[in-house]
């Protein structure tokens, strides 16, 4: 349900005739991703940077079984006289949040613009709470971040630096990336690989949890499907991958263990504007494992390396 849709309030008027505008300051931030279990957070970088906009909102009532919200949706026109290079250079890993009427919205692109006519039409969506919390000013407040997610996720991120003697015979393409689903990097060069831990798969194997009263933990044997999906590897290297966990596994079967066959398909990537098709194939894995160990393995990977940023812009 829509509530409104209407031009804001402006803080000084413009020319007769002319929309009204007004001064919105935006803050910088740079995407950081948890090592022990790929989730996303922004970090403020102390950089701001203030336009003069007229910006148009439109308001809806969202309500979900687990959400009330009323995210809004806004378009800004902002007077390309302004400095905008810092603002329009999509760096990689950085996003811009600005704030209206006490609401942070983040920019998510610019829809049409007109440099003759003098301005640039943005879009953008207010960032609702469930999202807020993914946005800190300080990258201290993630130093002791429990593990966020309840998947195998953590095991994949951890396999290319973690070879076995089993897996001499079959190593890890030379430089191929693992990053979770929808956190790959912005324009991310070819080859690497994303890891999708579908929920709707996870089933338990054993009755019921066990809880450790001494630790405060539990855990529980599940059933899980894996998609690894390979941008940009040769037959010869997804065959590495594929190999290499199953070998990963045998060498950790107290962690995860492969339960099927894993066939490589081939799955090109459509280019309709150049007729060309991109190199893309995807491995199904339907794995096993106690969710514990999924801690235990997350908790090597912070020893191993703090937090670190995702491909710093130029």
């Amino acid at each position: 349900m829509t509530l409104s849709t209407e031009p804001t309030q402006a803080s000084e008027s413009t020319q007769d005739g002319a929309p009204p505008t007004q001064n919105i300051t935006f803050r910088q931030y740079r995407r950081m991703v948890l090592p022990l279990d790929g989730h996303v957070f922004w970090v403020a970088t102390g950089t701001t940077q203030t336009l003069a906009a007229t910006l148009n909102a439109a308001t809806s009532a969202v309500q979900t079984a687990q959400e009330t919200a009323s995210p809004t949706a806004l378009t800004l026109t902002i007077n390309a006289s302004d400095d905008l290079k810092p603002f329009t250079a999509r760096a990689q890993g950085l996003l811009w949040v600005g704030t209206w009427q006490g609401q942070d919205f983040a920019i998510s692109n610019a829809s049409t613009s007109d440099l003759n006519a003098g301005s640039v039409l943005y879009s953008g969506q207010t960032i609702t709470a469930p999202f807020a919390a993914q946005f800190v000013d300080d990258a201290s407040q993630l130093d002791n971040k429990a593990l966020l997610t309840s998947s195998c996720l953590p095991a994949f991120l951890a396999m290319p630096s973690q070879p076995t003697p089993l897996t001499k015979s079959c190593p890890w393409p030379e430089g191929v990336p693992v990053f979770p689903s929808f956190a790959v990097p912005d324009d991310q060069p070819t080859p690497y690989i994303a890891v999708c831990c579908r929920p709707k798969t996870l089933a338990p194997v054993s009755m019921a949890p066990s809880h450790d009263a001494a630790s405060k933990t539990s855990s529980q044997i599940v059933r899980e499907g894996v998609r690894l999906t390979l941008m940009g590897l040769d037959n010869q290297q997804a065959c590495q991958v594929r190999d290499y966990v199953r070998q990963w596994a045998l060498g950790h079967d107290s962690v995860l263990g492969v339960v099927n066959s894993p066939v490589i398909r081939d799955r090109p990537q459509k280019n309709p504007a150049t007729a060309t098709q991109a190199v893309r194939k995807t491995i199904d894995f339907t794995v096993m494992y106690p969710q514990r160990a999924m801690a235990d393995i997350a908790m090597g990977l912070i020893k191993a390396a703090a937090a670190t940023l995702t491909r710093a812009s130029s």
